[in-house]
């Protein structure tokens, strides 16, 4: 993958997207949210670009960005109890899907498997000892993001398959 001016100007149509749905009134978002989901845009196109290249430095980055914009969108969209219960189990479980990525794209790296797994069940277990955070308020708030954001979250995943083709090709 060749990152260019093309990789900036993809990042920027999107931000200009939603700023002029957001001023002509058709979405309500603020700007921290906007950024998240621009984050999640741009993280997503780089996975699908490099999946299967073997640059695993910058996939599982692309996963952790991708995966943290998701978390902070979650946390900015709902109101948790005490927050900052949320950060090291995030962090952990990001860290474990980011294994699980690097194991799905080569196979035959089993200690990416073995690492997500282990890492993958202390980040559950962090989060089922906290007592701010459980699946009913999770789901609750992946509801309400859909609910309210589903809007972007099409124009998000459709300008990433644009993305993905233009650089495919």
């Amino acid at each position: 993958m060749k990152l260019n001016k093309n990789a900036a100007l993809a990042l920027a149509i999107p931000l200009i997207i939603f700023f002029l749905l957001s001023r002509i009134g058709l979405i309500n978002i603020n700007f921290s949210t906007m950024l998240y989901f621009i984050s999640m845009l741009g993280s997503f196109s780089v996975v699908l670009i490099l999946f299967g290249e073997k640059k695993r430095i910058l996939l599982f980055s692309g996963t952790a960005l991708f995966l943290g914009g998701f978390v902070m969108l979650i946390k900015d969209s709902y109101i948790f109890t005490n927050s900052s219960d949320l950060f090291l189990p995030a962090i952990v479980l990001i860290i474990g899907i980011g294994m699980l990525i690097l194991y799905i794209e080569d196979t035959k790296t089993t200690s990416f498997a073995y690492a997500a797994i282990i890492i993958t069940s202390f980040g559950i277990g962090f989060i089922i000892k906290t007592d701010s955070f459980s699946i009913g308020k999770f789901l609750s708030a992946i509801g309400g993001i859909i609910a309210e954001s589903w809007i972007l979250l099409l124009i998000t995943f459709l300008l990433a398959a644009i993305i993905f083709s233009l650089y495919k090709k």
